[in-house]
């Protein structure tokens, strides 16, 4: 029975498991991948602790071998230092697997043109197809790495779950059922057409997307001859994005920015065309649109409402003149102190300073001050940074339109907030360029970063955005840990603008605001109605975080109102106040 192994089992048996164990592994793989199927920046660190550890088992077995081929011994310190690197350091291991899978897809496609080359045409012209598709679908994987990694992720989830299967199927002695000839020859061009359709589709789609970058023009470079001086005007051009019935400017003007040093910003001013005497000044604070350059309103399409601003015909129609920052590091260079303070708010009330520099343009010292959820935040903390300094400007008033008015608050609840990663990718790094003692990486996983990256180099009124909604809404918060605990939380905390005010407040908030709660509004208006503030709290019901500043909501003639009546010294009908 032996025969010529006299009786031993072949290498292959040898290392055959018993059929309850397979069964055991396939459950277990089967389960893990489940869990991490939705979960791809987990997933993907355990695609990289495996290929970590197989490149040391293989660089281990090629040390023992190399006993007697000295030839090994090369590969197998290779092996050994790429795994150890892999396993030491896994965020590289993510960047260069981003890389080098998209390479091998490309090389794959190929290989499999020039392989079939000599064969029949339907052979060739399916390998063609296959070959194009791949050399695309990995075009468009080395142009959007962080989605790449987490399609990493999502692939490594599944081939576990694929594996576990396979082996559930031989514990249970079950043959799957082969495919015949026929079949494959039919399914093989279909698969290969629709990959390359499907191919086709991705790669137009980037391209679109690349095209709709926005890049940043040379008015925005830091000039050699900058004054000492906050609030002066550098640089200007006309301006058209404007309504009918006014005229428009771009400035670069001098601010102060991260830890009080001197910065420049840009921003925007519309003015009526036809205007008598001296006109009373909305300067509005935008709401979020991103944390890179790229991201400035001033720059980009629509720019006004990319930060949610939709009312510049109404302030026009009203005899006022609009003057809208930037804030610093949007256009100029950064970084931007996303909702950090005392960073941002200079720069709102900085442009009234150098709008007054216009020629042709004059400004009365009646200044208010409107804002919507980020710029609502920054709206609140010109109150209470800017009188005293800003006297000549004349605040009268700060309407804050679902304000940040706790970003602490509001990081709590990220992790079930539609697109929540991408204002926690915003907040980190932010507060990483504010604050020496805050450490982006402190609060992301290490193969989370590269998808942070991308989430954060993103502006999110332009179209790549349409990447960024997709990788959030595959990981979620995952790549995040800690957010708002530690020193971070800390920074938080001394971000909440809670005073005091010398000016009137109307703080406005939508009722059904599933990114800035109405909870932590009411909260924070009730911290300022205990210590005496003039603070008036409108909420509108089955509004929502955006729809709350455009028409037709009921704010628009509130707030019309309500800012005429600042201009006019009336008297407030604050809830709660002195």
């Amino acid at each position: 029975m032996g025969g010529e192994h006299g009786g031993r089992p072949t290498t292959a048996s040898a290392w055959r498991l018993p059929l309850g164990v397979r069964a055991v592994l396939g459950v277990v793989a089967v389960l893990i991948g489940g869990w991490l199927l939705p979960r791809p920046v987990a997933a993907l660190a355990v695609v990289v602790w495996l290929l970590s550890a197989a490149l040391v088992v293989q660089g281990l077995r090629l040390l023992l071998a190399a006993r007697s081929h000295a030839a090994l011994a090369a590969p197998s310190a290779a092996a050994l230092v790429v795994g150890g690197a892999g396993m030491a350091w896994p965020e590289h291991a993510v960047r260069v697997l981003a890389v080098v899978v998209p390479l091998a897809v490309i090389g794959a496609g190929i290989a499999a043109i020039v392989r079939r080359r000599g064969t029949t045409r339907p052979v060739r012209a399916s390998a063609v197809a296959a070959g194009l598709a791949a050399i695309l679908l990995g075009g468009v994987a080395l142009r959007w790495p962080d989605l790449t990694a987490v399609g990493i992720g999502v692939l490594g989830a599944i081939l576990l779950v694929v594996g576990g299967v396979r082996e559930l199927v031989a514990a249970a002695g079950l043959v799957p059922p082969r495919p015949g000839r026929r079949v494959l020859r039919v399914a093989a061009p279909v698969g290969a057409v629709v990959s390359l359709v499907v191919a086709v589709a991705l790669a137009g789609a980037s391209v679109v997307l690349h095209r709709g970058e926005p890049t940043v023009p040379s008015f925005y470079a830091t000039p050699d001859d900058v004054p000492d001086e906050a609030g002066r005007l550098v640089r200007v051009e006309p301006y058209l994005d404007v309504p009918a019935g006014a005229e428009g400017w771009r400035i670069l003007y001098t601010t102060t920015g991260i830890g009080g040093r001197p910065a420049l910003s840009s921003g925007v001013v519309v003015a009526p065309i036809e205007r008598q005497g001296a006109r009373p000044v909305v300067t509005w604070a935008h709401g979020s649109t991103g944390v890179d350059r790229t991201c400035a309103p001033s720059l980009l399409d629509e720019g006004l409402e990319a930060g949610a601003f939709f009312l510049d015909e109404e302030v026009v129609d009203q005899g006022w003149v609009l003057v809208a920052s930037d804030y610093v590091g949007l256009g100029t260079e950064g970084p931007h102190p996303y909702l950090v303070g005392g960073a941002t708010a200079p720069a709102v009330l900085d442009a009234v300073r150098a709008a007054r520099e216009l020629d042709g343009l004059d400004l009365a010292d009646e200044t208010v001050v409107w804002g919507h959820s980020q710029g609502g935040a920054v709206a609140l903390w010109t109150g209470q940074d800017g009188p005293g300094d800003a006297d000549e400007l004349g605040v009268v008033g700060i309407a804050a339109l679902a304000p940040v008015s706790d970003v602490g608050d509001m990081v709590d609840v990220l992790d079930v907030t539609s697109g929540g990663s991408i204002f926690a990718a915003y907040v980190v790094t932010g507060y990483d360029a504010a604050y020496d003692d805050v450490v982006r990486d402190d609060h992301v996983v290490p193969t989370g970063r590269l998808v942070v990256d991308g989430l954060a180099g993103r502006c999110l009124a332009e179209p790549q955005i349409a990447v960024s909604a997709i990788t959030s809404l595959a990981t979620e918060m995952t790549p995040f840990t800690g957010v708002g605990e530690g020193t971070l939380a800390a920074r938080l905390a001394e971000n909440v603008p809670d005073g005091p005010y010398d000016v009137p407040l109307l703080v406005a908030q939508g009722g059904v605001d599933l990114l800035v709660r109405t909870d932590m509004q009411e909260r924070f208006v009730a911290r300022l109605c205990a210590q005496g503030e003039d603070v008036e709290l409108r909420t509108y019901e089955g509004l929502g975080h955006v729809a709350l500043v455009e028409e037709p909501s009921p704010l628009v003639p509130d707030l019309l109102r309500w800012t005429a009546a600042r201009f006019e010294g009336e008297p407030t009908d604050a809830a709660c106040g002195p």
